[in-house]
């Protein structure tokens, strides 16, 4: 299967990036993929407003996602901003939205919040308590992560367990000195200790931005169940692409029967 990997640059104007998200889904379409992911904070950077910039879960933004993926029959995930409906808790989810053609919308809502480097996530943000599991077709099926999810390998090792082949991880990564080295690490250790493919999408570097936070460093990559590295952008805005499939998988697990192990 040909998975896309689009490593934007988010604006403050979900406008803008609803734009850029669409132009290019129709040139992952034309390219073959089946499958476009998009990082965390597609809808809008973490410089935004985040109340003013969230989604309701019926929001446009989900109905824009499901149109593409219906009209140009490709399946497309992007990270947004949703409001929760508590009425005594004005945080938000850190979501990532799944969209296939002709199906339901699939919502994972990020569990492991950011309180480190100085930057408290849980003040904007509140905590999902499940793990989602998506098929992709051709015997493929992904765990959803979000950016400081990978940090927590028994997550990657149970869903490993309960069938997935793919762990897609979507990020805004800290950009902060050495932060692509622990990015690039984790991304081959998740995929060592499952024997399964990881992609990992981030946001690309904003040359703007001078201070550090969770504003993108790109770096983008797909790493194969061996651990080697397929494919990697730099910190620059880009699209890959990759052709991944379950024989991989099965070679290495047989391999190396790490999930047998445990």
């Amino acid at each position: 299967m040909r998975i896309a990997l689009a490593q934007i640059c988010s604006s403050q104007s979900m406008i803008e990036n609803l734009d850029a998200v669409g132009t290019t889904m129709i040139q992952a379409k034309r390219a073959g993929a089946k499958c476009i992911i998009f990082p965390e904070a597609t809808l809008a950077s973490f410089q935004s407003r985040l109340s003013q910039v969230a989604q309701s879960p019926n929001g446009s933004w989900a109905n824009h996602m499901a149109t593409f993926a219906s009209q140009l029959g490709i399946t497309n995930m992007t990270g947004i901003f949703e409001q929760t409906n508590e009425s005594n808790d004005n945080r938000l989810h850190n979501t990532y939205l799944i969209a296939r053609p002709h199906e339901p919308l699939i919502r994972y809502r990020k569990r492991h919040l950011f309180d480190a480097g100085g930057y408290q996530e849980s003040k904007h943000f509140r905590p999902g308590n499940t793990p989602v599991h998506v098929e992709l077709g051709e015997g493929l099926t992904a765990s959803i992560h979000i950016c400081y999810d990978i940090r927590f390998p028994r997550d990657f090792l149970q869903a490993a367990e309960n069938g997935t082949n793919v762990h897609i991880v979507g990020a805004s990564w800290n950009n902060f000195k050495g932060g692509v080295d622990q990015w690039l690490t984790l991304t081959r250790a998740r995929a060592m200790d499952t024997g399964s493919w990881v992609i990992g999408v981030g946001q690309a570097r904003n040359p703007k931005i001078s201070e550090r936070g969770p504003f993108g460093c790109g770096h983008s990559v797909v790493i194969a169940p061996d651990g080697s590295i397929v494919a990697q952008a730099d910190e620059d805005p880009d699209v890959l692409y990759v052709d991944i499939d379950t024989k991989t998988v099965n070679q290495q697990r047989e391999r190396y029967p790490l999930l047998a192990h445990q």
